[in-house]
């Protein structure tokens, strides 16, 4: 079967860098993109069965927050969270109007951590993601880069069925089953992903 997962990594600003990879079955090709025009054009251009992003995409006070704190979310009452999560519902609302698509609210650095490649150091994360998860780079990759493929990938393990929704109707992320990640490892490995940059 044919899958088609975009895995964002919205920045809050149009003006700073924001990490875009599509993965068709299991090539995915990576860029940095900046306005929101540019997003869109590339994701209905794509017409993805999945987009994950990473980013509030509601602006409550919510228990996934809370949940995950553990590896790092930080809460949309942050002005720069807050300013992030406008941003990303903006998107969605635009996406969902012109194509029929799963938007999911993931979080890079989480399933990461929960899939045991995760460095604060980008570098060493994409060598632990080489290595560990047998995914093929063609080139070094910036942070944004780095962390759209982790969303595109949680994307296609959402549609694995090897992914857990925390939260609630205010908001859910999805994130990599925290128990038997040794199953989701091996199913990963045996995708043989290949990254490259989208030229």
């Amino acid at each position: 079967m044919e899958k088609i997962v975009i895995g964002l990594d919205l920045a809050g600003n149009p003006k700073n860098p924001t990490g875009f990879c599509v993965l068709h079955d299991f090539i995915g090709k990576v860029k940095i993109l900046k306005t929101d025009e540019e997003i869109l054009e590339r994701i209905f251009e794509t017409n993805p069965e999945v987009v994950a992003i990473d980013s509030p995409l509601s602006l409550e006070d919510r228990i996934c927050d809370r949940l995950l704190k553990k590896y790092g979310v930080m809460p949309v009452k942050l002005k720069s969270i807050y300013n992030l999560g406008t941003r990303a519902i903006h998107l969605v609302e635009k996406i969902l109007t012109k194509i029929d698509t799963k938007i999911i609210e993931v979080f890079p650095t989480g399933t990461a951590k929960i899939l045991g490649v995760y460095s604060k150091n980008y570098k060493e994360k994409q060598n632990l993601i080489k290595d560990k998860l047998s995914i093929r780079f063609k080139e070094d990759l910036t942070k944004d880069e780095l962390d759209s493929v982790l969303c595109a990938l949680t994307g296609l393990l959402y549609m694995s069925n090897l992914t857990q929704d925390l939260g609630d109707e205010k908001g859910k992320i999805t994130i990599p089953l925290e128990k038997n990640t040794e199953t989701t490892i091996i199913k990963i490995q045996s995708m043989n992903i290949f990254v490259e940059k989208w030229v």
